[in-house]
Order: structure tokens, then C-alpha cells, then sequence
């Protein structure tokens, strides 16, 4: 029988502790976008960086490097089309599949919230040196490898 003295309290656990951080960011910034008159989930602005750095990616590109199942995906770019940020244009190599890019109205606003994303970050860092910043992140990205490696093998 396990000691249930043993067993860690869930606020001390790094699992616990990074969804309640994410949350909290991901609270934040929707609250952030709201306030300066942008209708935009975190989860919209996600793409649109993606999309923002690399024109042109393809909606599974975009799942793939988003984490995000494929009906998301449709849904968020659907939603953003929808409200005149990206658009769609087959690609001459394959035409059974859609390139995305921002349209001008798109670029105003990845830029605005970058402005918005890049100053609510100045506000999570405060009291957080560059190096714990980078240690949190190392140690995070440690877990995700050992875990992606565990499902690799299982999968094989």
C-alpha cells in the first residue's frame, strides 16, 4: 500500500504547476486582447504567428506545429478567414491542398498583438532572471522529449 504521506501535494508538482501557469498566461493574454479591442483567442493568435513568420504553410503544417487536431485547425482558420485576418489559395503543386496567408488586415493585427503579447510578457518576467527563464523552458522542453520519446517507442 502507498504512504499517502508520500504522494506529493498537486501544487508541487511540475505538471500541475506548468497548466496552472499556462492557464493563467493564456487567461491573461485573451484578457489583454479583449481590453485593447481585439477579438482574438490566444489560440487564433497562435496561428496567425505561425502563419506571420512562414507564408504559406499548409493546414497540417500548421496542426503539426501547433499541436492541434485537424478539425481545430479547420474551425480556427475558418474563424479567422471568417473575419478577414487570413485567406486561402491552392497550391499549384497539389491542388487538393490550401496554402494560408495573413491578409493586410491580418498583418495590422499580428502586429498589434505582438505589441501586446511582447509587453504582457514583460509583466510574467518580472522578478524572473534571464537565466531562470531559460532553465524553466530547458527543463520543460527536457520533459516533453522524454515523454515524445516514450510514445515513439510504444508506437514502434
Amino acid at each position: 500500500m502507498i504512504d499517502k504521506n508520500s504522494i506529493p501535494i498537486p501544487e508541487n508538482t511540475i505538471g500541475f504547476t506548468s497548466y496552472r501557469a499556462s492557464l493563467s498566461i493564456k487567461q491573461y493574454l485573451l484578457k489583454q486582447f479583449k481590453e485593447n479591442g481585439f477579438d482574438i483567442t490566444v489560440e487564433q493568435f497562435g496561428v496567425m504567428i505561425r502563419i506571420f513568420k512562414n507564408d504559406g504553410l499548409s493546414q497540417n503544417q500548421i496542426a503539426e506545429k501547433s499541436f492541434k487536431q485537424g478539425p481545430n485547425i479547420t474551425r480556427i482558420i475558418d474563424d479567422l478567414a471568417e473575419k478577414g485576418l487570413v485567406y486561402r489559395k491552392q497550391d499549384h503543386c497539389d491542388r487538393r491542398k490550401y496554402l494560408l496567408f495573413l491578409s493586410e488586415s491580418g498583418v495590422d493585427c499580428i502586429n498589434n498583438l505582438l505589441k501586446i503579447v511582447i509587453e504582457s510578457y514583460e509583466n510574467f518576467r518580472i522578478g524572473i532572471s534571464q537565466e531562470e527563464m531559460a532553465t524553466a523552458v530547458n527543463v520543460l522542453n527536457k520533459i516533453y522529449h522524454n515523454i515524445s520519446s516514450k510514445e515513439d517507442e510504444v508506437c514502434i
